[in-house]
């Protein structure tokens, strides 16, 4: 903050900060509530599973969202207060939900996401015709009036605040934006990275600040609509005000997923599932931290000009407080990027910072407990798994958390038998769906397996077909098994080469499974190591290793702690070669499909024999 020309506004700011959080706990908390357990009702109403699934994992995973959003509401007047909480609650159920839904991969990212997110603008432009089929590219669609419900609860809840016409257009400018930019993050796995950066170089041209600064904005743009919301409960709102509000809050919402993704990256950084981002773009730390720096210096210079100048500042500093409040011991490189940006919000940021460091504990507590008492039958059931893996012996966790396996001697299997290639495959894949319900039982929380490498595509076209059928028909089959099971599926490799059935019925799979959590399976189809390392190296800029990590197939995926081979053979055959740089190996001499659960046994055990060093010592 400047020093000495802003007493007056920091003393505005300071008292906002109180007045916000006497009429928040007073008169707003209460309705959020009530509409929060409305949507949680309609949501666990759902028919879809896949869809029930996202809607109520959103709702859980995101309910700090959706309790602080409604503080916007504070500067409603008394008597509109509990309108502006229902359109904003609704708004931002929209908005995660969507975010989830658009997080699972589909043959046409891009499309799918711009059907979707449909609905947003939807939701804050009550006067038009609601779009005809938000689910139009989507695998799943019965979510029995969910989606629309929202939209027009928003709508509703919108159109009766006295100031409505003044803000819906920016309103709807944002909500655009902010589908645009999501539809395109979401789509980047499937269409690369260019169509997204291409449309925020062309919408920042002529603008004021950078690309990169405008596409994490326009990202997290629902926190400007939900500003625009409150404004509209007062009558005397100006299409002036609203349109200051707005331009303010671009920094607000810059700033939230800038900090966002700078806390997912320590948490990642922390578990080693590293995933790629919006902080692709800042690849130099001091480059990120001054870019934070001129975000909230250009936030402070405008904010005189805002009406209830304090409590929109103190917006922003809530936000930055909550994001770098997540940034824990041993993570200084994230701290040395955020403090600048701290010294700059002095002194407003430090009761805000502590508040916010009450305000998680509290959240994990709280979280923990209802894990503890609302699972549904089948977190249940993954949750006996988890506590089977642990009672097995001694009650701690396995050594092996993170396996791979080369599943090898399919053919010469069904040859040994005097059968086609095609019943060793069969038999592979049976062995295969039996050994994953081993692993979730021995507390293996990632398995990645071998399915099908670019050089099997090489092989006779008499026996690929089959196979990619089994492939095809073997992955629908198990799908809603795994999900029972609470193992998510990830797919790694190219799906150029693929046929559509196969790629759909992957699609599929992933989309069922996204929020499961006991274990995530990986099966490798059409993968190559060194086409993986080499597509991260055309974009590899960063410098670090962590920084082409997030580049590879599955940013997400844990390094081996053991890879297992079986069929007699002892080679990696380009299988995980960058993961793969400590992994432990153990060759096992029978054919997969006579890969039993005690083979599996006997390789956890002689991992545990073997003493790592990692090159110490």
């Amino acid at each position: 903050m400047p020093e000495a020309s802003d007493l007056r506004l920091l003393a505005s700011a300071g008292g906002a900060l109180a007045l916000m959080s006497a009429l928040y706990w007073t008169t707003v908390a209460a309705p959020a509530h009530r509409q929060m357990r409305r949507w949680h009702e309609r949501a666990r109403a759902i028919p879809d599973p896949a869809l029930r699934t996202v809607a109520l994992t959103k709702l859980s995973e995101e309910r700090f969202n959706v309790q602080t959003a409604p503080t916007f509401a504070t500067l409603a007047p008394r008597e509109q207060r509990p309108r502006a909480v229902e359109a904003i609650v609704a708004l931002q159920v929209i908005y995660d939900y969507l975010d989830g839904l658009t997080e699972q991969p589909v043959s046409d990212p891009l499309r799918n996401g711009h059907e979707l997110f449909h609905a947003l603008t939807d939701a804050v432009s009550p006067c038009s015709e609601p779009h005809p089929d938000y689910y139009r590219y989507h695998p799943q669609c019965d979510d029995g009036g969910y989606l629309r419900a929202l939209v027009a609860s928003a709508q509703s809840a919108l159109v009766q605040l006295p100031a409505c016409a003044a803000i819906t257009d920016l309103a709807g400018a944002a909500a655009t934006r902010c589908g645009e930019a999501q539809a395109r993050a979401h789509a980047v796995p499937r269409r690369g990275a260019g169509q997204l950066e291409g449309w925020a170089i062309e919408q920042a041209a002529g603008e004021a600040v950078s690309w990169p600064e405008l596409l994490a904005g326009a990202a997290s743009a629902v926190i400007s609509i939900h500003a625009l919301i409150a404004a509209a409960a007062d009558r005397r709102t100006t299409p002036e005000q609203a349109a200051r509000i707005e331009a303010f809050h671009r920094s607000t919402c810059a700033l939230a997923t800038i900090l966002d993704g700078l806390a997912d990256l320590a948490r990642d950084e922390r578990s080693g599932e590293v995933q790629a981002g919006y902080l692709r773009y800042f690849p130099d730390d001091d480059l990120l931290s001054a870019e934070l720096v001129s975000i909230v210096r250009r936030a402070t210079r405008a904010a005189p000009e805002v009406p209830h100048a304090g409590h929109h500042l103190m917006t922003l500093v809530g936000v930055v407080a909550y994001y770098t409040s997540a940034l824990g011991a041993g993570e200084d490189a994230s701290k040395a990027i955020v403090a600048p940006v701290r010294r700059e919000l002095r002194p407003l940021i430090a009761p805000t910072f502590a508040f916010m460091r009450s305000w998680r504990l509290v959240k994990r507590l709280r979280d923990s407990s209802d894990r503890d008492s609302s699972l549904s039958i089948d977190e249940a059931d993954s949750a006996a798994l988890e506590r089977k893996a642990r009672d097995r012996s001694t009650g701690e966790p396995p050594a092996v958390r993170h396996l791979a396996i080369i599943r090898d001697g399919n053919r010469r299997w069904a040859n040994a038998r005097g059968l086609p290639s095609s019943a060793g495959h069969e038999a592979g894949a049976d062995t295969l769906s039996a050994r994953v319900h081993d692993a979730l039982e021995l507390g293996i929380k990632q398995l990645a397996v071998y399915s099908l490498s670019t050089e099997n595509l090489s092989r006779p076209v008499q026996e690929l077909g089959p196979l990619i059928g089994l492939l095809t028909r073997r992955i629908a089959l198990e799908g809603p098994r795994l999900l029972r099971q609470g193992v998510r599926v990830r797919f790694i490799g190219s799906r150029h080469e693929l046929p559509a059935e196969l790629t759909e019925q992957m699609d599929r799979a992933q989309a069922l499974t996204a929020s499961n959590h006991v274990m995530t399976l990986f099966l490798a189809i059409n993968y190559s190591a060194r086409a993986e390392i080499l597509s991260a190296a055309r974009r590899y800029r960063d410098g670090r290793e962590q920084g082409l990590r997030r580049l590879l197939y599955a940013p997400e995926m844990r390094d081996p702690e053991l890879i297992i081979r079986t069929g007699g053979e002892q080679r990696l055959s380009n299988f995980l070669l960058w993961q793969a740089a400590y992994s432990e190996l153990v060759f096992r001499q029978e054919l997969w499909p006579d890969f039993t659960r005690q083979g599996l046994e006997q390789s956890l055990a002689e991992f545990d024999r073997r003493s790592r060093r990692f090159g110490r010592r």
